[in-house]
């Protein structure tokens, strides 16, 4: 069986369990690198990080073994892609940015295109936004000019998130709304999930609350049919965010607590962290101050431990204010400062 054929077999389990019947029937594809980047790509689609981690791992000992150049690349992606999920950014970024400088060096632009968003992505989660925003701008100009649709629409999508951070509401959406076309005709269910998510996010922050909740429970119903566990983890967390919002505490506080238990089951380290931080919001909201600021301080310590620099003043900013409310003015005002 070919590449594309296991392609076309699909991705998540389906696709695992092709690869185990083609590693028991084949005995060569135990020494092929491409069984070990499907085996990746499958088990990113699945939310199993860790899984995908060792296999690009393989992937990358066996293609260097055979000189196979590209595959190594490759590999590296992957490798990147599952190191920023689980929490080590120093080897994210490191991977992402030896693949670039090899597919630089044998001169294949689609996978320039797609290490420049790696990099991109892994400056993005290291709270280096300006840095994120340069790369992954590069990464669109070279695939607008390629004509890469489906490149393009993660790139776009990729591109919004950060442009949101940057608190560049109109240009995340308009990224965004452009991506979801590029998704409909590639027929990609993935990231058909992902914009729909991030389209639903940005309805929020302009209040559009009912078109909002719409996107991301459609996202949601997506990503549970595709088993896509890392964007239905986001989803509950950013249905607990509107329904705090929205004034329906005990729903926000359930969602939330929904969300850590499954970015908790697939190791995704940074979604565990903002989901605590925004479960704190609630509980903080429910008057439980005693088990906000634990949760506070457990999202905080996280996002330290990860690098995000930018991601723990935005949660001391929402400690202090929890302990401005209780009269802790002198605490509220060193985190604030600390922020700033």
């Amino acid at each position: 069986m070919c590449s594309s054929d296991l392609e076309k077999a699909g991705q998540g389990k389906g696709a695992l369990d092709t690869l185990a019947a083609l590693r028991r029937d084949v005995p060569a594809a135990e020494r092929d690198p491409r069984v070990e980047l499907l085996e990746a790509r499958a088990a990113e689609s699945t939310g199993d990080f860790r899984r995908e981690d060792l296999a690009a791992q393989r992937a990358a000992q066996k293609a260097r073994a055979l000189g196979a150049v590209e595959l190594v690349g490759d590999a590296l992606l992957f490798e990147s892609f599952a190191a920023l999920t689980l929490g080590d950014r120093p080897r994210a970024a490191a991977r992402a940015t030896a693949a670039w400088e090899l597919f630089g060096r044998i001169d294949n632009p689609f996978k320039v295109g797609r290490a420049l968003r790696r990099r991109g992505a892994v400056a993005w989660k290291a709270g280096q936004l300006t840095i994120a925003r340069d790369l992954v701008l590069q990464s669109v100009a070279l695939f607008e000019k390629l004509g890469a649709g489906s490149d393009l629409a993660s790139t776009y999508n990729t591109l919004g998130g950060i442009e949101s951070d940057l608190n560049h509401r109109e240009a995340a959406m308009q990224y965004y709304r452009k991506a979801l076309p590029l998704y409909q005709q590639a027929a990609d269910p993935f990231g058909l999930a992902t914009v729909h998510l991030n389209l639903g996010q940005q309805l929020h922050h302009a209040h559009r609350y009912a078109e909002a909740e719409a996107e991301i429970r459609g996202s949601l119903a997506l990503s549970r049919q595709i088993g896509n566990r890392r964007t239905e983890a986001i989803n509950l967390e950013s249905l607990g965010s509107l329904a705090l919002d929205t004034g329906d505490l005990a729903r926000a506080v359930d969602t939330e607590q929904q969300g850590i238990a499954v970015a908790t089951e697939i190791h995704d380290v940074t979604t565990m962290a903002q989901t605590r931080g925004q479960l704190a919001r609630a509980l903080g909201h429910q008057g439980k101050v005693a088990a906000a600021e634990a949760a506070f301080k457990e999202s905080i310590a996280a996002l330290q431990t990860l690098g995000e620099s930018w991601r723990v003043a935005n949660q001391e900013i929402d400690l202090a204010a929890l302990y401005l409310d209780v009269g802790r003015a002198a605490d509220a005002l060193q985190l604030a400062t600390r922020a700033l």
